[in-house]
């Protein structure tokens, strides 16, 4: 069933994507690759606003395979995506709930664990494929970068609670391959050693196991070794050719803007709740924004006193370190206006 259930889900939202054409940014996309061999992709993005060198060479790989125009083909590529994204999280969701089990619990309830194991991992595969802001992502061809990163982040994430699990340096050395990777795949990937750091700490809050494999330096150093590939990313972006005004880093925005565009991951986060935000929004002196805010940390709080309870607090804290972490280069560098504008920016995160 948790194998089935991403593409059966993926298929059924998405299929009527397979016959639509290529959109305004995709033919964009197709434009800056024409004449371009495949290692120019990696030193130069002259002529293109953004600088994703492993998209586009993926892309060129589709393109010798199924022509350099099939829009099914790169349209299913997307779904395709979002398909391993939702294997790949429901795999994570298994480890993380053996992770944060409690060995001091009643025996009684362990012996549940499994069943609940399973069902948690199996739920969170359909809330992926079916988050509601991947509706402007799948579709659209040049969204296939979000989905990208989203993949070798999670992909690290997975090989980094292997290693914590088992001890074997192949997780490790496929956790720091992926991570590396990230950024090449778009921006937002830059953070992805942060949010291993964080994911590594939040489960490591209290914990109480003995024989516990992960607490070796050398997860230590596969960490910091990320760390450092996604600093120097930072240091060669700067530095290759791109069609924009100023091709240095990001400015920090003014604060206004941080708090709006915080708010605006905020909402993505708790968006099953935020109907409620905007309902009391009308008719108030307070602003759609506090209310936002106010429903959210509600929302957060009783989930947190449920997972007090149920002995899974470090769950809610691994999530919130990730979302946060991996939302911070669009809050802290993009224009407000761009954010608010831009759901595609919360599937990473999400």
């Amino acid at each position: 069933m948790q194998v089935l259930t991403p593409p059966a889900l993926g298929l059924a939202l998405y299929v009527p994507v397979l016959r639509l054409p290529f959109f305004w940014d995709d033919v964009a996309n197709f434009t800056f690759m024409q004449g371009r061999s495949l290692a120019s992709f990696w030193f130069s993005a002259a002529g293109f606003p953004y600088y994703r060198p492993l998209g586009f060479s993926l892309f060129r790989v589709w393109q010798s395979i199924f022509g350099a125009t099939n829009t099914a083909a790169f349209h299913a590529l997307n779904v395709l995506m979002l398909v391993c994204n939702g294997w790949i999280l429901g795999a994570i969701a298994l480890r993380l709930w053996n992770e944060t089990a409690d060995p001091h619990r009643a025996t009684g309830r362990r012996e549940h664990e499994p069943l609940s194991a399973g069902l948690f991992a199996w739920l969170v595969s359909p809330l992926l494929c079916a988050f509601p802001f991947a509706a402007i992502v799948v579709p659209l061809v040049a969204s296939f970068f979000h989905l990208l990163v989203t993949l070798l982040v999670l992909l690290a994430g997975l090989a980094m609670l292997c290693y914590r699990t088992g001890g074997h340096k192949r997780w490790g050395v496929l956790m720091v391959v992926s991570a590396g990777m990230a950024p090449f795949a778009h921006e937002s990937g830059v953070a992805a050693g942060l949010a291993l750091a964080a994911l590594w700490i939040c489960l490591s809050v209290s914990r109480t196991r003995q024989n516990w494999l992960a607490a070796s330096g050398l997860g230590s150093v596969f960490l910091a070794v990320i760390l450092v590939f996604n600093a120097l990313f930072t240091l060669w972006w700067d530095q290759v050719d791109k069609m924009r005004a100023e091709s240095g880093l990001p400015v920090l925005r003014p604060f206004v803007e941080l708090w709006h565009n915080a708010v605006f991951f905020f909402d993505a986060l708790t968006f099953p709740l935020q109907p409620l935000a905007r309902l009391l929004s009308h008719g108030s002196s307070w602003s759609e924004v506090f209310w936002v805010t106010i429903v959210g940390v509600l929302g957060l709080g009783c989930a947190g006193l449920l997972l007090w309870h149920a002995g899974k607090i470090r769950l809610l804290l691994a999530g919130l370190g990730f979302f946060v972490v991996l939302s911070l280069p669009a809050i802290l560098t993009l224009p407000q206006l761009y954010v608010v504008v831009s759901p595609r920016l919360t599937v990473l995160p999400a």
